[in-house]
């Protein structure tokens, strides 16, 4: 995932086995020539579509304040994510992306709930130790954006959803009954990007 220009984010990491199990799939299974990336931008013709599947914690945090805000989220991971944090996986949503103002932006994302911890109460912690960023979604709200498209594709991918077997499937499987485990999390910034595990 690339950074708006400008600014970095903290995130909490997918597992790769997470990943196989079911949001690579689902990715896979959209054609790639609708496929953007989280800027809304094309991808170059050489180059294959890619998402780094993850939710995220605090989004804007300035360039400038990326050496304190690293070492302060270090610290806030030690102090107060002692432990992993389990998410169950709710539903599928498709929304107009609103941070992306010249185009009309379609993400697929995947509602997730926090079952062991109190979400809100880590981000708006968070956002205090890093003394900059901001808290870009509903503070209880968790989602995992899979895909990005043009709105030229929307009925096509609302198509996609509602008729191809393979997704049917994993919805059956997985919406409102896989529960996962995040045992890392991270921060982001467009040069570098740091991770820690919780213990």
């Amino acid at each position: 995932m690339s950074c708006a220009s400008g600014f970095g984010y903290t995130y909490l990491k997918i597992s790769q086995q997470i990943n196989e199990l079911f949001f690579d799939k689902l990715f896979n299974i959209i054609p790639d020539n609708w496929k953007l990336d989280n800027l809304g931008n094309k991808f170059k013709d050489d180059i294959k579509p890619s998402q780094m599947f993850h939710c995220t914690l605090i989004g804007k945090i300035p360039d400038h304040l990326k050496e304190k805000a690293i070492k302060s989220f270090e610290i806030f991971v030690k102090e107060k994510m002692t432990s992993c944090l389990q998410l169950k996986l709710l539903n599928l949503n498709l929304t107009p992306v609103p941070r992306i103002l010249d185009k009309k932006v379609y993400c697929l994302s995947a509602q997730l709930i926090v079952i062991n911890s109190n979400f809100s109460d880590i981000r708006s912690k968070c956002s205090e130790k890093l003394g900059g960023g901001e808290i870009i979604y509903d503070k209880d709200k968790v989602h995992i954006s899979i895909v990005y498209i043009d709105e030229g594709y929307l009925s096509s991918l609302q198509n996609l959803l509602e008729n191809n077997q393979e997704i049917k499937l994993l919805r059956e499987e997985f919406e409102y009954k896989l529960i996962f485990e995040v045992n890392q999390v991270g921060i982001k910034f467009k040069d570098n990007s740091i991770e820690f595990s919780l213990n």
